[in-house]
């Protein structure tokens, strides 16, 4: 789809619905502001480092009641990690690098 005609439609929805565009411009700027913050903090311009959770649990069991998914809400691997942490943490096995 060509540039121009996406006009008409942006318009009408900015007119009609202007709170779809407002939501998706928030969203937009945020990562950006994100993205920035990270290079101008750390100096990462491809963004922060990855950690397989492997690496850090070479053994992943744990079991995540139901919970609703709703639009940023957290995915069940974030509440896995976070459980495994807080067991982690309770047990006294966390070690934490660095820190002041």
């Amino acid at each position: 789809m060509k540039k121009l005609n996406l006009i008409f439609p942006f318009l009408k929805i900015l007119i009609t619905k202007p709170s779809v565009i407002f939501k998706s411009l928030y969203h937009t700027v945020i990562n950006y502001n994100r993205q920035q913050f990270v290079i101008n903090e750390f100096g990462l311009k491809n963004g922060l480092p990855e950690v397989d959770l492997f690496t850090l649990f070479p053994k992943v069991e744990a079991t995540i009641k139901p919970f609703s998914f709703l639009y940023g809400a957290s995915m069940p691997i974030d509440m896995t990690l976070l459980k495994m942490l807080a067991e982690k943490f309770l047990s006294g096995e966390a070690t934490f690098a660095g820190g002041e």
